[in-house]
């Protein structure tokens, strides 16, 4: 037998199996070096197309932990870039909402902070009173806006103007005493007495028909100082920051310094200017009988703008976020931007509307000639409500805690529902009433034309004191440093103190008025 071909196949078997070993390492060679060169080039390209195309290939790699940590890494790179681009709070919230914990968390949280905190700051300086600026400075006492918010907050409570504050919602911030108010001293001044008194820092001043701006020792009355006009002065002052700002009908707009009475600056209208002013962030605010509202530089009087009327504007400015509302004799409501002086809106009534607009929880509210009391959306200037009183109004009305207190010249106090406009009691005085009330504490303060002055409790429009002044009175009371001022057309100003009589209330105060007539005729 050959042995040749007894030796072959077998050769041939083994070598066979060689083979399959060398191909089958030569696959295994072939195919990592596939892996290799796929993560290569997808480190190289460094995108997440390169590592999803690796991930495809190759899912079980040992590479793919770290293709997927990058792909993770790109992916969160690339929401960053998307919402730093669109920078707004929405994009930097959705972008956390992905990456809570990512590489770019952190810049996104202070982000989002930032706007939370512009955001507050908007609200606040639309508000624009007290109560927003504080809210703001408890949240945000560290950040960017804090020393405006607190220039703006401390303009607001150092103020002493007409109704209390910008908004003009003729409240006090003092608290009432116990008993029936007595006189405390008396002045006599050159003429009848029309203008509301300011006081700050242990001064009264106060205009007078006599042409004169009067400053009196708060507690004693004596004269400090007197400044003469060219024409009688009721216009209520404000008081900021060492100057006192009043109006003249001389027609001029006065800034007046509040120690000695030297003129600052002097700003001449084409008529007299009976309106009170107000001062916000630096402008003085006011209008005139030529039909004008004006903004002046409360440094220099220099004017920023003028804006024109149906008619003499003898409304007080009030200011809210940014706008400036006034009524005028030409029978409208008008609400102005406050950096411009254009018209926002404006609201006819068909009658003056004299009456100071209170500001307060989005309503502009105020009375007209034809004695009724209106309700506007502050934005929008459209009419929420309407309440028909008796007689001329020309007071302004008082705003707090969801009631509207308003005086008419028939005689009658009402108390209003500030949603609704529904009447919540009313209260008849001796007199007409064309001072405005004034809220203070659990009271509501308001003098008549035969000269008697009323403090009535305002949930129930009950008595709580009545005080005998003598002479009609449309200057409305100022309650401060535990005085009630208040003048008369007898040419005089009082300052009234409250005495600790317990007896009496304990007892029924001494009335003056025929007493409070409840909503639906409940005598009181």
């Amino acid at each position: 037998m050959d042995t040749r071909k007894m030796l072959w196949p077998r050769l041939w078997g083994k070598g066979a199996w060689l083979l399959v070993l060398v191909c089958l390492a030569a696959l295994a060679v072939g195919g990592c070096g596939g892996e290799g060169k796929a993560w290569k080039k997808a480190r190289s390209e460094d995108t997440l197309a390169s590592y999803e195309a690796f991930l495809s290939r190759f899912p079980e790699s040992g590479h793919a932990s770290e293709a997927r940590e990058r792909m993770a890494a790109l992916q969160e790179e690339a929401d960053w870039l998307k919402a730093s681009q669109e920078d707004t709070r929405a994009a930097y919230e959705a972008f956390l909402a992905a990456h809570p914990e990512g590489a770019f968390a952190e810049k996104a949280k202070t982000r989002v902070r930032e706007f939370v905190e512009q955001e507050a700051w908007a609200s606040a300086r639309a508000r624009g009173t007290a109560e927003a600026y504080e809210e703001f400075l408890s949240n945000f006492g560290q950040g960017p806006f804090a020393g405006e918010a607190r220039l703006r907050l401390a303009e607001l409570k150092e103020q002493k103007l007409f109704r209390g504050d910008p908004a003009r919602r003729g409240v006090s911030g003092a608290s009432p005493g116990i008993g029936t108010p007595k006189v405390a001293w008396t002045f006599r001044a050159g003429g009848p007495v029309a203008s509301s008194p300011a006081v700050c820092e242990g001064r009264v001043f106060f205009g007078c028909h006599d042409g004169s701006l009067y400053a009196l020792d708060a507690a004693s009355g004596q004269l400090r100082w007197k400044f003469s006009t060219g024409g009688p002065v009721v216009s209520s002052p404000a008081v900021l920051g060492g100057t006192v700002f009043f109006g003249s009908h001389d027609g001029s707009m006065y800034a007046v310094d509040a120690a000695e009475g030297k003129m600052r600056w002097r700003f001449q209208c084409d008529g007299p200017v009976a309106s009170s002013p107000v001062v916000m962030e630096g402008v003085v605010f006011f209008g005139s009988h030529d039909r004008r509202v004006y903004a002046a530089d409360a440094e220099t009087g220099a004017v920023r703008w003028k804006a024109e009327t149906a008619g003499c504007v003898l409304s007080s400015p009030a200011v809210s976020g940014g706008r400036v509302f006034v009524g005028s004799k030409g029978g409208c409501l008008y609400a102005l931007d406050r950096r411009t002086g254009e018209t926002v809106w404006k609201f006819p009534v068909g009658s003056a509307v004299d009456s100071t607009p209170a500001v307060a929880d989005g309503l502009v509210v105020f009375g007209s000639w034809e004695g009724l009391v209106l309700a506007l959306d502050s934005e929008s200037g459209k009419e929420k409500w309407r309440f028909e009183g008796d007689g001329l109004i020309t007071a302004s009305p008082a705003v707090e805690s969801g009631s509207v207190y308003i005086g008419s010249g028939n005689g009658t106090l009402y108390c209003l529902d500030e949603q609704t406009g529904s009447k919540q009691w009313s209260y008849r005085a001796r007199g007409r009433i064309y001072a405005s009330p004034v809220i203070v504490g659990d009271l509501v303060c308001v003098a008549d034309s035969k000269g008697a002055l009323y403090g009535l409790d305002r949930k129930t429009g009950q008595e709580r004191f009545g005080s005998k002044l003598g002479g009609w009175v449309n200057s409305t009371p100022c309650v401060a440093e535990g005085r009630i001022f208040v003048g008369s057309q007898e040419s005089v100003l009082s300052a009234l103190v409250w005495e600790a009589e317990t007896a009496t209330m304990a007892g029924k105060p001494e009335g003056l008025g025929p007493g409070s007539e409840r909503a639906g005729g409940e005598e009181k």
